[in-house]
């Protein structure tokens, strides 16, 4: 038994229609495994397997630690099932010892974790008895020198057959060296895999396939940068290559200087294009001129605006014959309105603006017509107005008998003759007159005579 602890080829048999199998492990020489040649050593795939070996390793190791690397039985296509598989399983006993109790006095040693073909339950076999009473048996190599390291199995019938993908489970544990580095190489022999099927009838033996397995170190090839820039003191982490879990940190000098950017100006300050501080601060604006009512208070340099324009501030709103400036800057705002003209001037009105009353066209004056005389005025030809109201007449002597009144200045009657008082009638000797005047109406008559004179008449 002391010659079989140093061996790092294990060979494993499963017999599941008993309740105990063997299981040992061959003898070869102690060499590193190199794991660029895991195919090559494994050897040429079998034709026409019927099942499939699987190793299973962690996603990475780290020196004195324990690893646990599965072993699986899975893609079983033969019926009824599998009862024992056999197979040469290598690892690296340079950098890894078998941690596995394979005492043979020890009925707790454990060696495997598998699951039940009838109730699909994993068990932990945690009393395991390997036997190795028969020392007989024990020196007569199989399979080439390899040795049949048994485990009891969980069944309690007559015959049990593994016929389910992953049914049959190993978990080998390897306690890895101190000084252990790089990556460890795992494979099985595809030469010294077999199988069995043990029926009723006979035995059939079968074949499978093996499987090849890196187990990567817990290590970190490159340094990455986590915080900070090449030109400033940068933290950096260094992380496991296969698990991601980190492993160091630390803090490098500046690897370059910074690297300035444009240059500042008036509200940009200059930065490091690759860090982004700060190498020269914006220089601020240079004010111009104030602003006023128009125009912008900007920068001489960059030309931003400083201040905005004020506006105007409005005056008295435009009429008629002003315009509206602004009370800062005199600038006209609103042009004047202009007149709106009334009705046209007359020869008494003058035309003004309907808005503001400006008179725009002085009354025309009258244009006299005809003198004034004694009975009739003198108007205005344009509007018809009296302008001098008429004379009046200038009555001359009184209306007499036979004179009229007339006016002494344009002769129009004023009084008709008045006509004679008639007085007596004529007589024979009295002329008949006017009572008023005297004039003679009627002269007189003269005598009529009578009968001619007599001597008494």
């Amino acid at each position: 038994m002391k010659a079989l602890k140093r061996l790092t080829a294990l060979t494993v048999a499963v017999i599941l229609a008993f309740s105990s199998c063997l299981l040992a492990v061959a003898a070869v020489e102690d060499a590193p495994i190199d794991p660029d040649k895991l195919t090559d050593l494994a050897g040429p795939a079998n034709e026409d397997p019927v099942f499939d070996l699987d190793i299973e390793v962690p996603t990475c190791y780290k020196p004195g630690e324990t690893i646990t690397v599965g072993i699986t039985v899975k893609n079983i296509v033969i019926d009824p099932g599998i009862t024992t598989v056999e197979f040469s399983f290598y690892y690296d006993n340079t950098k890894l010892v078998l941690a596995n109790d394979l005492n043979e006095d020890d009925e707790n040693a454990v060696l495997c974790v598998t699951k039940t073909p009838n109730d699909n339950v994993w068990e932990n076999l945690s009393r395991v008895k390997h036997t190795f009473d028969d020392e007989e048996y024990l020196a007569t190599p199989l399979n080439d020198g390899k040795v049949i390291l048994a485990l009891c199995t969980v069944s309690t019938s007559s015959r049990n057959y593994a016929k389910e993908d992953g049914s049959l489970a190993f978990e080998l544990l390897f306690n890895v060296n101190d000084d252990a580095t790089g990556d460890l190489g795992f494979y099985i022999d595809n030469t010294s895999i077999e199988g069995l099927v043990n029926t009723a009838d006979n035995f059939i033996y079968i074949t499978g396939n093996g499987d090849t397995a890196v187990l990567p170190e817990h290590a970190g090839s490159e340094w990455v940068n986590v915080e900070g820039y090449p030109c400033h003191d940068t933290k950096q982490t260094l992380s496991c290559d296969a698990c991601g879990e980190l492993i160091d940190e630390r803090t490098v000098a500046p690897l370059q200087d910074h690297t300035p950017g444009a240059e500042a100006d008036c509200v940009n300050d200059q930065t490091c294009t690759v860090c982004g501080e700060v190498l020269a601060e914006a220089l601020g604006h240079t004010p111009g001129a104030e602003a006023d009512c128009v125009n912008d208070q900007t920068c001489t340099v960059c030309g931003e605006v400083l201040a905005e324009a004020l506006g105007h501030t409005p005056g008295a709103a435009a009429t008629c014959t002003e315009d509206q400036t602004c009370t800062v800057c005199g600038e006209v705002l609103a042009e004047k309105l202009g007149h709106t003209p009334g009705a046209a001037a007359t020869c008494t009105e003058d035309q003004t603006c309907t808005v503001c009353g400006e008179v725009l066209k002085e009354a025309l004056g009258h244009t006299p017509g005809a003198e004034a005389d004694c009975t009739n005025d003198q108007t205005c030809t344009v509007c018809g107005e009296v302008l001098n109201e008429k004379l009046g007449h200038t009555p001359g002597a009184e209306a007499d008998c036979v004179n009229d009144q007339t006016c002494t200045v344009c002769g129009e009657v004023l009084a008709e003759a008045l006509g004679h008082t008639p007085g007596a009638a004529a007589t024979c000797t009295e002329d008949q007159t006017c009572t008023v005047c005297g004039e003679v109406l009627a002269e007189k008559l003269g005598h009529t005579p009578g009968a001619a004179a007599t001597c008494t008449e």
